[in-house]
């Protein structure tokens, strides 16, 4: 599993046209991770945090906005470097997860 996630990353840095539809642009980035996070509370345990709550564990303070609005206002309306903090964030994210055995 940790070795498909670090090839996840590794295409979501260097080759992201591949995995996200239509182009590279950071709602294309949010959407995809949408999708990624709902996949993965079918199979992580219980009392995984979404990634909302562990953003807002993380950064140490609690936020009214979605945590792709606070990600994106946090850089200023800049999508490039909400992008790369977006990358960053859900990768460590996903180290933290733990995973149910699938039947």
């Amino acid at each position: 599993m940790r070795s498909q996630l670090n090839q996840l990353f590794f295409l979501l840095n260097n080759r992201a046209t591949m995995l996200l539809y239509n182009d590279d642009s950071y709602s294309s980035l949010v959407n995809f991770f949408i999708g990624y996070e709902l996949s993965i509370n079918h199979f992580s345990a219980p009392e995984t945090l979404s990634f909302n709550e562990w953003l807002m564990q993380e950064e140490g303070r609690r936020f009214s906005a979605n945590w792709s609005s606070y990600i994106l206002q946090k850089n200023e309306n800049n999508e490039e470097r909400s992008k790369e903090m977006l990358l960053k964030y859900f990768e460590a994210y996903i180290k933290t997860l733990s995973f149910q055995p699938t039947d």
